[in-house]
């Protein structure tokens, strides 16, 4: 899922300063979807715009089929 962190060796992983970083921002964006969780408009938005600025990663739309209902 993490192409980046593939090659990585699992001793390494713990010290590096990139998956460290790709950490707080995921559960930024979790924190960010939780928040939105009672405005769906706004969760959609954001859900949106966080696959806009993956698309260069070629992640897969199954990777984060949300829907707010």
């Amino acid at each position: 899922m993490f192409a980046e962190f593939r090659e990585v060796k699992l001793e390494e992983l713990a010290r590096t300063r990139e998956l460290h970083g790709h950490t707080e921002r995921v559960m930024r964006a979790v924190e960010n979807c939780v928040n939105a969780l009672d405005d769906p408009d706004s969760l959609s938005a954001y859900l949106t715009e966080l696959g806009r600025r993956h698309v260069h990663r070629s992640a897969k739309p199954s990777v984060g089929n949300v829907r707010a209902t």
